[in-house]
């Protein structure tokens, strides 16, 4: 009966233990999870004078494209590039192995301030890298600039033909310079309507722009 006695005891003291441990784990676990940032995710919005992310099959269509919640990295080299083209399924992006002309492809432009219009870089909040830049992203990765799209068919940065009445085109961003980033690559589809093609947009000042 003493050793029966003994045993529940140990038994009972280990339930305890146990209990103890797990309570102590859950509460660490809760504050991690309050101490942890809320970081919105990256979002692009596309507008043009035919409403919305509508361009024109008969030429060429200004858009206003607008950037929220995209990582900010201050004083980082580089930033996003923003272009218009087609990307094939969900993991079409540099940071998962993507490559131009095979997983993605854009309208191919200068990498300079005073482009065509058809591809834009933002650099990062304090870049070395801004004076080339179309904008400068906020600290809270907020910017906007002006693109245009020449038209639903295009030859792409990898040599192809695209036709965007047979496959779905958009805007899409990924890592500037040759820095990968999944948290900046997004891709935001562009509808084309038939009829007089758009003029163009306006210059508007780009937020955070120097």
């Amino acid at each position: 009966m003493i050793h029966t006695r003994s045993s529940t005891m140990r038994a009972s003291a280990m339930r305890m233990l146990a209990v103890l441990v797990l309570a102590l784990l859950g509460t660490s676990a809760l504050a991690v999870l309050a101490d942890a940032p809320a970081n919105a995710a990256a979002r692009l919005t596309a507008s043009s004078s035919l409403g919305g992310a509508v361009a024109s099959t008969s030429g060429r269509t200004g858009f206003t494209v607008s950037g929220s919640g995209f990582q900010a990295v201050e004083g980082g080299f580089g930033g996003v590039y923003i272009g218009f083209g087609w990307v094939n399924g969900s993991g079409w992006g540099p940071s998962q192995g993507g490559a131009t002309g095979r997983t993605y492809d854009y309208v191919p432009d200068e990498q300079s301030r005073s482009n065509q219009g058809f591809q834009a870089f933002v650099a990062f909040p304090g870049s070395s890298t801004s004076g080339e830049a179309q904008a400068t992203m906020g600290s809270d990765g907020s910017f906007r600039v002006n693109l245009t799209v020449p038209g639903p068919t295009f030859t792409g940065a990898g040599g192809k033909s695209i036709d965007c009445t047979k496959v779905t085109c958009g805007f899409l961003t990924w890592g500037a310079h040759g820095v990968r980033n999944g948290a900046n690559e997004t891709f935001t589809p562009v509808t084309f309507r038939d009829g007089e093609a758009a003029p163009a947009v306006e210059q508007a000042p780009a937020a955070g722009a120097p």
